[in-house]
């Protein structure tokens, strides 16, 4: 079912609940907000009742951008994957309507937009990549140390470098002139230690750096880095997809 149908569903399920005098009282909301990536799959329906129910509630809209972005990672298909990014874009969308003051509303629209990029192919990649790079820019406009922005903005700037000659000059004529004027691999390397730094706890933070230093030679020190993530403990979903991702790199690093 589309994300804007079983919206439509979900709100109206509290008036039918009322009519059929069904007691109305439910506990806190609070209490039903799931816990970061334990199990985004059964933590988004949860969400997305919520918000139905809770339109006006930004930290509702944050949480299901967080886990539907999640689920652009770890479903097993590609068409799954891009419908739960799609998803996710539409809630994070609607939480930076709520809220354009927020960093954290951009930087979820910012990290579902990219995620999308990855998947999406010749001007779709464009078309993602450049909202991505702007709303990256708006959540560091708002907070400059803010980690999860510096890390977008180190893929973006690795992806704009690995576009071929004449899709680097579609991508300028298409409005990413802003990534591809700034974009170095310096550049690259400077934000994704930054967002390491910031924030060690994520693992796509140590994970990517380590992806990028072994793309620029580095092996020693990208080596030293997966090998760190590969033998800590998961401790949720996304994390387990990470120690999985950084042990399939050593395992390649070493055929």
């Amino acid at each position: 079912m589309k994300l804007a149908l079983l919206l439509a569903a979900l709100v109206a399920a509290p008036a039918l609940a009322a009519q059929s005098g069904e007691p109305a009282s439910a506990p806190p909301i609070e209490d039903s907000i799931p816990g970061p990536y334990r199990d985004p799959a059964a933590a988004a329906p949860v969400l997305l009742r919520l918000i139905a129910a809770h339109p006006e509630r930004f930290d509702l809209h944050l949480a299901a951008a967080r886990e539907l972005t999640a689920l652009g990672l770890l479903c097993a298909t590609r068409p799954e994957r891009e419908a739960r990014l799609r998803d996710a874009v539409t809630v994070a969308r609607a939480a930076v309507a709520l809220d354009s003051a927020s960093a954290e509303g951009h930087y979820w629209l910012a990290a579902a937009l990219g995620l999308a990029a990855d998947q999406a192919g010749g001007l779709g990649k464009i078309t993602f990549a450049r909202e991505a790079y702007t709303e990256t820019m708006a959540t560091l406009a708002i907070d400059l140390d803010h980690a999860g922005a510096h890390h977008i903005r180190g893929r973006l700037h690795a992806g704009a470098l690995r576009l071929g000659r004449l899709n680097r000059l579609i991508a300028r004529g298409l409005g990413l002139g802003a990534i591809l004027s700034t974009a170095s691999w310096g550049n690259a390397e400077r934000d994704q230690r930054r967002a390491l730094e910031l924030d060690p706890e994520p693992l796509v933070h140590s994970v990517e750096l380590a992806k990028l230093l072994r793309s620029r030679k580095q092996r020693v020190e990208s080596t030293a880095i997966l090998t760190d993530v590969a033998g800590r403990p998961p401790r949720h979903a996304l994390d387990a997809y990470h120690i999985e991702e950084a042990r399939r790199l050593l395992d390649i690093g070493t055929r």
